[in-house]
């Protein structure tokens, strides 16, 4: 679990957002990743949950959006929890397997922050993220708060060796 400086056990948040991460390996184990340069970025691909989605259907449409990669979920990893001023972050990664590609549709967003995707050691992602996290540590808690989500479950896969 994640928290900002603002978390009590007690506290009520109002919002709950729920996503979902897909880890998609290849031959040479090397991971697929998606980064950004504006702001700098380095995170698995995935996003929020949109309408009745759950998460293997997060990820197919994520995928197909931001990557390019019509994907087949596999199976659901681990959960990881994110509490921020006024809401709660619930993310699910989910092993997938690449079964074609498409066309890419990135919404203007993601378009302006120049994001690219690609398949990258998970030790080099690793390592670029616990840079990030240094970065960005004392000066924006949220982007802090995305790159400990993903440090976490990097070294998960890492340490379960999946």
């Amino acid at each position: 679990e994640i928290a900002d400086e603002f978390y009590s056990a007690d506290k009520i948040y109002p919002k709950i957002r729920n996503a979902a991460r897909a880890v998609i390996f290849d031959r040479d184990k090397r991971i697929f990743a998606e980064i950004t340069s504006n702001p700098k970025v380095v995170i698995l691909p995935g996003g929020g949950f949109e309408g009745d989605e759950d998460a293997f259907e997060c990820e197919v449409r994520e995928c197909a959006e931001e990557c390019g990669l019509i994907v087949t979920p596999i199976k659901p990893l681990f959960n990881i929890r994110e509490y921020y001023r006024d809401c709660i972050f619930f993310s699910t990664y989910v092993l997938c397997e690449i079964a074609g590609e498409c066309e890419k549709r990135f919404t203007e967003n993601e378009k302006s922050m120049n994001m690219i995707s690609c398949w990258r050691p998970i030790g080099d992602v690793l390592s670029d993220i616990e840079d990030l996290m240094k970065k960005y540590k004392d000066i924006d808690g949220e982007l802090y708060g995305c790159h400990k989500r993903e440090y976490i479950a990097i070294k998960e896969l890492i340490d379960c060796r999946i």
